[in-house]
C-alpha cells in the first residue's frame, strides 16, 4: 500500500531543494575579462587603390600578447583606407589575422578615424578594435578596447618595418 506524501509538506521540500542549489558553489567555465595588451609590429606590403578615394593593401609582420593571454606569432594585416576629396584620410578599417605560436588564430577587426600626420616622417590614428572570431585557443575568445598605429613613412618606403600597433583592452578567453 502506497503511503500519501502530505500536501502540505510540498512546499517546504522545494524551499530546502532550492536552498542547497543556492548555497552550492556554482562551478562555470567562464571567467571575468582581463586586460591585455598586444603589440605589433608590420612591413608596408602593396596597395591598390580600386578609386581615387580607396586604397586597399596587405602587410605582414608580428605580433605579441601580454596580461589576459601570452602569445606571440604572425599577422597579417588587410586594410582599406578611406580619402576625402579634398585631401586627407577619413578612416582606416584593417582587418588583422593573428595566428599564435601554436597555429591558433585571432581575427580582430579594427576601425580608425583618419590619420594625422605627428612629423614629417610619422603618420598616427588612433580607433577601436574588437575580436570577430577565433580558432583553436582563441574559438571563443571576445574582447575589445582601443588602437593605436604609428606609421614611419621612411621605414615603409625602404619596405622596412614602419607600422607599429598597440592595441589595449579587454579579453575573455
Amino acid at each position: 500500500m502506497k503511503e500519501k506524501v502530505n500536501p502540505k509538506i510540498i512546499p517546504i521540500l522545494f524551499l530546502a531543494i532550492l536552498t542547497v542549489f543556492m548555497v552550492l558553489p556554482m562551478s562555470s567555465t567562464a571567467t571575468a575579462p582581463a586586460d591585455v595588451t598586444i603589440t605589433m609590429a608590420l612591413v608596408q606590403g602593396p596597395y591598390d587603390g580600386p578609386s581615387p578615394w580607396v586604397v586597399t593593401g596587405t602587410n605582414t609582420g608580428t605580433w605579441s600578447a601580454s596580461g589576459a593571454f601570452t602569445d606571440e606569432g604572425t599577422v597579417v594585416e588587410n586594410y582599406v583606407v578611406h580619402f576625402l576629396p579634398i585631401g586627407g584620410i577619413i578612416a582606416v578599417t584593417t582587418e588583422l589575422i593573428l595566428t599564435g605560436e601554436d597555429g591558433s588564430t585571432i581575427i580582430i577587426r579594427d576601425y580608425e578615424d583618419g590619420m594625422y600626420a605627428t612629423s614629417p616622417t610619422t603618420v598616427e590614428s588612433w580607433g577601436h578594435w574588437e575580436i570577430v572570431s577565433g580558432t583553436g585557443l582563441y574559438e571563443n575568445a571576445v574582447g575589445q578596447g582601443t588602437s593605436h598605429c604609428v606609421v614611419d613613412i621612411e621605414a615603409a618606403q625602404k619596405g622596412e618595418v614602419s607600422n607599429f600597433y598597440t592595441l589595449e583592452g579587454s579579453v575573455n578567453l
